[in-house]
């Protein structure tokens, strides 16, 4: 009973570290999209005034 218990307590526990990381990364790349967006954005913006 023990061992099965802190066997699920460390796999809970990875999964948690996996969830954290996987949920780093994804706001990450949303942050780099964004910033990347409004970079293009802009250029297209300066674009047009020039032309």
């Amino acid at each position: 009973m023990g061992r099965c218990g802190s066997i699920s307590n460390r796999f809970g526990r990875m999964r948690q570290m996996v969830a954290e990381t996987a949920t780093a990364l994804f706001f990450r790349i949303i942050s780099n999209r964004r910033t990347f967006n409004s970079m293009r954005i802009d250029r297209e913006l300066i674009q047009v005034k020039d032309g």
